[in-house]
């Protein structure tokens, strides 16, 4: 869910139905370059994609007047 949310705020609508391999290879992590469906690959591939996620939209995705004012509900 947090990978098809960050293409999104990019302006990437991938088609459904949505697969994780196809998320993932979407947001520039390529799911082949691990073990997957083992505790450590798995897990590793998780932590790979979450970093590339924590880089800052791109100018033309138009969210540069949003950062940093992201407000709490009480």
């Amino acid at each position: 869910s947090m990978a098809l949310a960050w293409l999104l705020a990019r302006g990437v609508r991938p088609p459904q139905p949505w697969s994780s391999d196809e998320l993932s290879r979407l947001i520039g992590v390529d799911p082949e370059q691990f073990d997957r469906h083992t505790a450590l690959g798995d897990a590793t591939w998780c932590r790979a994609q979450w970093n590339r996620m924590q880089s800052a939209p791109k100018p033309e995705a138009g969210l540069e007047e949003w950062l940093g004012k992201a407000r709490c509900s009480q």
